[in-house]
C-alpha cells in the first residue's frame, strides 16, 4: 500500500518526480535531490521492501510502493531510474507508454548543476554580443514583451522582420446544396457520404515567411475535437440531413468518459431534444418520441447514442417528417461511429492500456472486446504482456454486488473490468504474473470487506481465478478465444 506524502515535502515544489529502483549508490544522492528547488518527490518505487531506495524513502517519510502499476495513479513530470535497475527495459517501456520522460539520477543532477552554474566570461560576452545585435535589428523601440501565455502560443518570427508571423488558413470541403425533402434515396446517400468524406479531407495549411511548400496537417484524431474545421463539416452534414428528412433542427454532442458537449448544431435550441440527449447518453439506448399535438403532430424526435474506444456521442434531431424517416440519421450515426473509432484505435495502440480521459467504470462486453483487440495490437507493437482473469465469487449476490460497487476505484487506470452475471468478473490487466499479487491483494481485501458488510460470517469464500496470458504474438489467438468463451458464458446460460 502506498503511504501518504507529508505536506512539508511538497510545499513550494513544482516538478512531480518518481524515483524507481534506487540502490545504495543512488540512495546516497537522495538528500541532494530533496534539496533541489522545484522538485517534488511524489513516489519511490522498488522491487522489495529491503531495497535501499525504499529504506531511504521510509526514513525521509516519502510515499513508496512495490507495485509499478501505481505509476498510473498520477501524472509525473519526470522519472529517475537507476542505471542498475534489474528491470530497466520493462520500466522504460511503461514510462514510454505513460509519456513520462526519464533520466538516471546522476544525469539529472549533472543537468541541474549545469543550469545553476554561473556563465563563464566567454559565455557572458557572447550573450551580450547577441543581445546587442538583436537590439540593433529590432530598432530603437523594441516591441513590448508578451506575457508567459503569449510566448507559449506565439509563432516564431525573426526580430525586425517586416513580414507577418505565420498564419493558419483553413480549407474545408464545400457542403453540397440542399435538394429538399423530395431527393431520391440514392442521390441523398451520395450527398451524405460525400459530406462525411469531406470531414476526412479537412486540412490546415500553414503559411510562414520561409520559402518553399509547407506540409499540410490532416485531421487524424479527435484529441483536439472539435476544431473549427470539424464543426463546419459536421454542421454541413447535419444541415443536409435536416433538409432531406424534413426535420426542424439537429444537434451533435460528443466528449470523453462522462463529459458531453454540444459540438455542432442546426436550428434553434429545443428543450425536448435536450432531455432526450441526456436519456440516450445515460442509458446508451436510442430515444424516439412522436408528437401528439399540433403544430408538430405526427413528427418524430430522436436521439441516437454511440461509443468509440475513447469517445461518446449523441446525434439528435427534432420534428422529423415520418416520410423522411429515421434511417438516414441511424446511417449517419453508424458512419461516425466507424470512422471515429478507427481514428481512436490508431492513436491509442502505443499508449494502451492507458487511454486518455477514461474513467474507472464497469465495461460492457463490447467495450471489453475492443480493449482486448487493442491489447493484441500493443503486444504486437512492443511485446507488452497482458493477462485476462476470470474471477468467480461464491456466496449471496448481495455480497458480490456490494464489492462491485467500489471495485473500479480500487484498481488502476490501466485495469479494465467487465461483470458477467451471475457470479463472474473479468479483469484485463497489463501486470505480469509476478506482479499480480498486488492486484490480487486488493481484490481479496475488497471481497472480505463486502462479505462482512453483508452480515456474513468471515472468512469470505476463496475467489476462483482462471487466467489467460498473452506474452507474445503467438499467444494472441488463444488469448482472444478464451476471452470470447468467458464473455459468452452469460448468454449461453440464459
Amino acid at each position: 500500500m502506498m503511504t501518504s506524502l507529508p505536506s512539508a515535502v511538497t510545499e513550494g515544489a513544482r516538478r512531480r518526480v518518481v524515483l524507481i529502483d534506487f540502490d545504495w549508490q543512488d540512495a546516497d544522492l537522495l538528500p541532494g535531490l530533496l534539496q533541489k528547488p522545484g522538485i517534488m518527490v511524489r513516489l519511490v518505487a522498488g522491487e522489495r521492501t529491503e531495497d535501499a531506495g525504499l529504506r531511504m524513502a521510509e526514513v525521509c517519510s516519502l510515499p513508496r510502493t512495490l507495485d509499478l502499476a501505481d505509476l498510473t495513479r498520477e501524472i509525473f513530470d519526470l522519472a529517475l531510474v537507476s542505471d542498475r535497475s534489474p528491470r530497466h527495459a520493462r520500466v522504460r517501456s511503461l514510462l514510454e507508454a505513460l509519456r513520462t520522460p526519464w533520466l538516471s539520477p546522476h544525469q539529472f543532477l549533472e543537468n541541474e548543476d549545469a543550469k545553476a552554474a554561473p556563465p563563464t566570461p566567454a559565455e557572458s560576452s557572447a550573450g551580450r554580443t547577441v543581445s546587442a545585435a538583436s537590439a540593433t535589428a529590432a530598432g530603437p523601440e523594441p516591441p513590448e514583451p508578451p506575457t508567459t501565455a503569449s510566448v507559449a502560443e506565439a509563432p516564431t518570427q525573426a526580430a525586425g522582420s517586416s513580414e507577418p508571423a505565420a498564419r493558419e488558413t483553413h480549407s474545408v470541403a464545400p457542403a453540397p446544396e440542399a435538394n429538399g425533402g423530395g431527393a431520391g434515396s440514392e442521390e441523398f446517400d451520395s450527398v451524405v457520404e460525400n459530406t462525411l468524406e469531406g470531414m476526412e479531407r479537412v486540412v490546415t495549411t500553414v503559411r510562414s515567411r520561409r520559402k518553399g511548400p509547407q506540409p499540410t496537417r490532416s485531421l487524424q484524431n479527435l484529441q483536439a475535437f472539435p476544431s473549427a474545421e470539424d464543426r463546419t463539416a459536421l454542421e454541413a452534414a447535419l444541415r443536409q440531413l435536416v433538409a432531406n428528412t424534413g426535420a426542424v433542427g439537429a444537434e451533435l454532442h460528443a466528449g470523453r468518459a462522462s463529459e458531453l458537449a454540444l459540438v455542432a448544431q442546426v436550428g434553434t435550441h429545443d428543450p425536448l431534444l435536450e432531455g432526450m440527449v441526456g436519456l440516450a447518453f445515460q442509458f446508451n439506448k436510442p430515444q424516439i418520441v412522436k408528437g401528439l399535438s399540433s403544430p408538430h403532430e405526427g413528427k418524430l424526435w430522436g436521439a441516437w447514442p454511440f461509443r468509440t474506444i475513447q469517445h461518446r456521442g449523441v446525434l439528435a434531431a427534432s420534428a422529423i417528417d415520418p416520410e423522411g424517416g429515421v434511417s438516414p440519421w441511424e446511417k449517419m450515426v453508424d458512419e461516425m461511429r466507424e470512422r471515429w473509432d478507427q481514428q481512436d484505435r490508431e492513436g491509442a495502440v502505443q499508449s494502451f492500456p492507458l487511454l486518455h480521459g477514461q474513467g474507472r467504470v464497469w465495461l460492457e462486453p463490447s467495450e471489453l472486446r475492443a480493449r482486448l483487440e487493442l491489447a493484441v495490437e500493443r503486444n504486437k507493437f512492443d511485446g507488452l504482456p497482458f493477462s485476462l482473469h476470470r474471477l468467480e465469487f461464491s456466496g449471496p449476490d448481495l455480497a458480490l454486488d456490494r464489492m462491485c460497487e467500489g471495485l473500479p476505484q480500487l484498481l488502476r487506470d490501466s485495469d479494465y473490468l467487465c461483470r458477467v452475471p451471475p457470479c463472474h468478473v473479468l479483469l484485463l490487466t497489463a501486470v505480469p504474473a509476478d506482479d499480480y499479487t498486488h492486484v490480487r491483494r486488493r481484490l481479496l481485501t475488497a471481497w472480505e470487506q463486502a462479505w462482512r458488510e453483508c452480515g456474513q460470517t468471515p472468512p469470505a469464500p476463496p475467489i476462483t481465478d482462471l487466467r489467460a496470458e498473452m506474452a507474445g504474438t503467438e499467444d494472441a489467438e488463444g488469448f482472444l478465444a478464451s476471452a470470447e468463451a468467458w464473455l459468452s458464458e452469460h448468454s449461453a446460460s440464459s
